[in-house]
């Protein structure tokens, strides 16, 4: 079969990424749900969870479902990188399911990692809950 000039060998090439020892990784939609309840007039810092513990984590993009205005959120990557520094308003910056912040590139994140969150919610009176998802894939190793 042929796809615009390209051979089957080039598209299997292009399908699979295999390791230098010969190990395949299979990469599987997964999703790692945050939730949290932050007091009015209040600072939460240095707030983790962690990444799953026997695979590798691709983080693709990053929603909410519950979250209000004003609200900071400051997210810091296993790598000590961070989403934005200083905290962003997830309000505006983030959307919701396929509105989503796509991470470009995505963010790789080692099996038992942690990912660091810094909340603010100092400019609100009232206590709020806070629904963050790290969309992406887990790399699951399938040997040949």
């Amino acid at each position: 079969m042929k796809f615009a000039g390209i051979s089957d060998l080039q598209v299997q090439g292009c399908n699979r990424w295999t390791l230098p020892d010969g190990t395949i990784k299979l990469a599987l939609p997964h999703v790692l749900p945050f939730f949290r309840t932050i007091a009015a007039n209040s600072v939460i810092t240095d707030n983790e969870f962690g990444t799953p513990p026997d695979y590798d984590f691709l983080c693709k993009v990053v929603s909410w479902t519950g979250f209000t205005p004003k609200m900071t959120v400051q997210i810091q990557w296993p790598d000590g990188r961070y989403l934005s520094n200083p905290g962003l308003d997830f309000f505006s910056f983030v959307g919701v399911g396929r509105r989503g912040r796509l991470i470009s590139p995505h963010k790789f994140c080692a099996k038992s990692s942690k990912i660091r969150l810094n909340l603010d919610n100092t400019a609100n009176v009232n206590d709020y809950s806070i629904e963050l998802y790290f969309e992406g894939v887990i790399l699951v190793d399938i040997l040949p």
